[in-house]
């Protein structure tokens, strides 16, 4: 794998993020620059930018999606997208936090975070993507891996 390239499993936390806009079957124009935005800006390949444009226009499953986004550290960042693109059309609606419920629950399941946490500092620290020099919040992991 390339060092810029987007594993499976954080692709298809993307395609989740779709899935997520989708719910109220409205796509807003904030929503759709969103979407644009990110295709522009994260190094997506050309067949990737393809699914994922063919997702926002045609809908996809996303039960079955979610089942393919298989990391930790996947995980958790689309628990954590999963509030941000529910609310970009600045309206997180009843339905929308139903399903973030639920989908949160079925990301983690019965894990403990402290868990999650744990492991993906793990992969991080193994993969020498990350320094840490001290504990610090998943979020924050997450964030300085993504975007440093």
């Amino acid at each position: 794998m390339k060092v810029n390239e987007i594993t499976d499993s954080k692709f298809n936390a993307w395609r989740a993020c779709i899935g997520i806009i989708l719910l109220d079957k409205v796509v807003t124009d904030s929503e759709r620059n969103w979407v644009n935005d990110r295709m522009k800006t994260i190094a997506f390949t050309d067949e990737q930018k393809n699914i994922l444009s063919s997702d926002l226009k045609n809908g996809l499953d996303l039960n079955q999606v979610l089942t393919l986004v298989t990391d930790n550290k996947d995980k958790a960042f689309l628990v954590d997208m999963i509030r941000y693109v529910g609310n970009l059309d600045k309206n997180f609606s009843n339905e929308e936090r139903e399903v973030y419920k639920k989908i949160e629950k079925e990301i983690l399941g019965n894990k403990e975070f402290e868990n999650i946490e744990k492991n993906i500092t793990n992969e991080l620290f193994n993969q020498n993507k990350i320094n840490i020099k001290e504990k610090e919040s998943t979020l924050e992991i997450i964030s300085n891996y993504l975007f440093k």
